[in-house]
């Protein structure tokens, strides 16, 4: 009877520590798991980041030390993507102080003529040939102004990409036109060769604003 007493408790000892060791078991790989999983996301949230991805945020609902890495981690990209807004706004206002500059003499010779015109204008009505280049001249003295401050609202203008079937000889057009009393500025001659190029979907306003500021980086550079 001892004896089997002895058995039958050595028996339960093994069952229990064999239950033991299967739930240890168990619980180590739930928890490998866990830590796995974890580690992948702040891997994965590395690689976008390295990307330029920094609105990437990384889910982990733990909180222990990987917890914390991945919390860290995501107010870490949060700043960066903060101070990239910071920079990118600081460099777009100092290429409009840049282009309102060069506007600001661009848009005095079309004033000077409609000052010219509306200062002779009292004692030439009755000139029929005066009547003809008043009506030629100004309006498109006056366009020219529009389109001016025009170009200008739209570069500093915050938006959201509208992408819409787009010429790049067009917006390179425009970008030159914009940019004349810069490059005439810089002494800069500027000539142009457009190739016959299909029509791309993109945002035409925020190409502008590419172009103007590789433009504005290579009037710079130019000795």
């Amino acid at each position: 009877e001892a004896y089997a007493e002895i058995s039958d408790v050595q028996g339960k000892t093994l069952l229990v520590t064999l239950i033991g060791i299967l739930i240890a078991i168990l619980a180590g790989v739930f928890f490998a798991g866990s830590i796995e999983h974890s580690i992948v996301q702040l891997i994965e949230g590395t690689r976008e980041v390295r990307k330029g991805n920094l609105h990437h945020h990384i889910h982990v609902d733990s909180h222990d030390e990987i917890g914390q890495l991945a919390d860290a981690f995501t107010q870490m990209t949060a700043e960066l993507r903060e101070s990239q807004e910071h920079l990118i706004s600081s460099e777009k206002f100092a290429a409009m102080g840049t282009m309102a500059t060069g506007m600001a003499h661009e848009i005095k010779n079309p004033l000077v003529s409609l000052r010219t015109f509306a200062q002779l204008l009292p004692q030439r009505w009755h000139d029929e040939e005066f009547r003809k280049k008043f009506a030629q001249v100004v309006p498109n003295e006056v366009d020219r102004i529009a389109n001016i401050a025009d170009n200008l609202l739209r570069f500093g203008r915050p938006a959201r990409p509208s992408f819409a079937p787009t010429s790049i000889n067009d917006v390179f057009v425009e970008v030159l036109s914009l940019l004349e009393p810069e490059f005439k500025k810089a002494n800069v001659r500027v000539t142009t060769k457009f190739g016959d190029l299909p029509q791309i979907r993109a945002d035409a306003s925020q190409l502008s604003q590419v172009f103007i500021n590789l433009f504005l980086n290579a009037i710079q550079a130019m000795s």
